[in-house]
């Protein structure tokens, strides 16, 4: 029961206080302009203001790609790493995987991610290990991600990248469910969609009550990709026009 609320406890800490302070505010525009999304991280709006920029200096191209870090252009690849869990823990892990993914799938309509055969062509990468950690405690999982703009010959194209870890070994011991991970591997992927923590329990973006682990993505955390990705779509939009008319 210790090792079980500790869990509780201690998941996702970096950005817990954060996501509190902003989930208790709406969305804030000015001139079309959000200034912060409730539940979306600052650095997904960053992205749609920056872009806005680009379009007003004319550069287009920029305009464009900053906005694909945030809608994106196409569905992310996932490769899943299985060197730290033996052969007979690979099938639910992956099985988790799948269903972690088919969440977002199943909130948008739309697939936000798929299974690649080799780690060189992953966006992702699953790491699957006994134990994660996190400032020395123990956490269900944790990602590391990276937005970027990188140049491709004389064009600038979104780049993103993360690294996640997925906890197969509860901690007493015993195996984490398929139910856990799912919920894990969810969480994970929703901060790499631009998800901040959130303090209330039953969403996928909150703390993983092994008790009570999430499912299925709320209307909030839905809505509040949506809401971004819109911005960054209306500019995208426009940037094409603009760079039509001009030709």
């Amino acid at each position: 029961m210790m090792g079980t609320e500790r869990l509780r406890r201690t998941h996702k800490r970096l950005l817990f206080t954060l996501a509190t302070l902003i989930l208790a505010l709406p969305a804030c525009s000015n001139r079309n302009r959000a200034t912060f999304i409730a539940g979306i991280q600052p650095d997904m709006v960053k992205q749609v203001e920056s872009a806005r920029q680009d379009l007003r200096k004319g550069d287009y191209a920029m305009a464009i790609a900053r906005t694909d870090l945030v809608a994106f252009d196409r569905p992310l690849n996932i490769y899943p790493n299985f060197e730290n869990v033996s052969p007979a823990q690979q099938r639910v892990c992956l099985r988790a995987l799948a269903a972690g993914m088919n969440v977002w799938r199943d909130a948008f309509q739309a697939t936000q991610y798929r299974l690649v055969d080799s780690s060189e062509d992953a966006d992702v990468q699953v790491y699957f290990q006994r134990n994660v950690n996190e400032e020395d405690c123990e956490v269900g999982g944790y990602v590391r991600w990276r937005r970027s703009i990188v140049m491709v010959g004389d064009q600038p194209k979104a780049q993103t990248q993360a690294d996640a870890e997925i906890r197969v070994e509860s901690p007493d011991g015993g195996p984490m469910t398929f139910e856990q991970m799912r919920h894990e591997c969810a969480h994970e992927l929703g901060h790499v969609l631009g998800l901040l923590d959130s303090p209330r329990p039953g969403e996928i973006m909150s703390m993983l009550d092994l008790d009570h682990p999430v499912g299925h993505a709320v209307h909030f955390e839905v809505h509040a990709i949506q809401q971004v990705r819109r911005l960054a779509t209306e500019v995208r939009e426009e940037a094409l026009s603009d760079a039509t008319s001009k030709v």
